[in-house]
Formats: C-alpha cells, sequence, structure tokens
C-alpha cells in the first residue's frame, strides 16, 4: 500500500457503510479523502473528522452522481482543495428489498441511473488526469446487497442484481478500450 501514499482518492456514496469503510482504509493507508454523499451531509462530516485524526486531508462534497453537472462540480470542488483525482472508487449505489413483481419501472430506472450511469460519469471524468499523471486505480464497485428472505426466494434478478452485473462488465471493457492514446469510450 506504499504507492498509495499521499495520493487523492474520490469514493462516491462514502457517509456510510462500506464506502464509509474504504474511505478511513485508504485514509489509514496515506491517501488523501473525498467524501462524497448525496443526502447524509451530518454522517459524511463525521466521516471526515475520523480521517482527519488520522492525519490526512479531507473534504466532504454533496453531490447526485448521477447528474454531469453534478459531477462536474463535485471533480471541481476536490481538484481545488485536494488535487486531482487519483484513486476512484465507485461506491454510489442504491437496493430495495421488493420482488421483482413488486418493482415499479420509476424505480428500475433510478437503479440503472445511480448504480450505472453514476459510474460512467463519474468514471469519464476522472480518467484525463489518471491518464496525464500515467497513475492508473482502477475504479472498483462493490456489491451493496443485503440478504434478505425475499432477495433468496427471487428467481428474476432484482434491479441491483441486474445493474451490478452490468456495473462490472462495463469496468472489465475499460482498461481494453481506455488507453492514453483514445480520448473517449468507442464502440
Amino acid at each position: 500500500m506504499l504507492a498509495l501514499k499521499d495520493r487523492i482518492t474520490l469514493v462516491t456514496g462514502s457517509s456510510r457503510g462500506i464506502g464509509k469503510a474504504i474511505a478511513l482504509a485508504l485514509a489509514e493507508a496515506g491517501t488523501d479523502v473525498a467524501v462524497n454523499y448525496h443526502k447524509q451531509a451530518t454522517a459524511a462530516e463525521s466521516v471526515a473528522a475520523e480521517i482527519k485524526k488520522l492525519g490526512r486531508r479531507c473534504i466532504t462534497v454533496q453531490a447526485d452522481v448521477s447528474e454531469s453537472a453534478q459531477v462536474d462540480r463535485l471533480f471541481t470542488d476536490v481538484e481545488k482543495t485536494l488535487g486531482s483525482v487519483d484513486v476512484l472508487v465507485n461506491n454510489a449505489g442504491i437496493a430495495t428489498a421488493l420482488s421483482p413483481s413488486q418493482v415499479a419501472e420509476a424505480d428500475w430506472h433510478e437503479t440503472i441511473r445511480v448504480n450505472l450511469t453514476s459510474v460512467f460519469l463519474v468514471t469519464q471524468r476522472a480518467l484525463p488526469a489518471m491518464r496525464a499523471k500515467r497513475w492508473a486505480a482502477s475504479s472498483m464497485f462493490l456489491p451493496l446487497q443485503r440478504s434478505t428472505a425475499a432477495s433468496s426466494a427471487r428467481t428474476t434478478p432484482h434491479p441491483k442484481q441486474e445493474s451490478s452485473a452490468s456495473h462490472a462488465l462495463m469496468l472489465t471493457s475499460l482498461p481494453k478500450r481506455e488507453s492514453p492514446s483514445t480520448p473517449s469510450l468507442q464502440r
């Protein structure tokens, strides 16, 4: 983990849960951390306080990472305060404990927007600076599924499971399609 010392990390959805644990672990490894949150300002500030106690720089930035204008603002704030992002952890995500027959189309679209579109937008915004530094930190996804009786009884994938699989596929294909000479993803 010595390669992480003094790097700048952005962890989306890091005000609580797995995102919080990742942000704290990366701070312990020596990175400065941008804590992104959507609605949990108090929780995000608490995470930032813990990171600062570890002697690392930290900011909190509210942004809906499924909206491109907010992603741009997020990166502008991080770059202005900490510097350009070296390590990106795409952790923001939502899940509902509904059976497939209970999932409304609007819920499906919201899950895809938060769980997939956000990964695309944040990764797309982070890549140019990472390439310019010749620092290749992988964008990560950690499934945030909770074990419930309803989910174990499902025969049709839940929207979170579908978006998790698509997310993994998208991230697997990024290194093959992105190179320092390729400015954008190509089909």
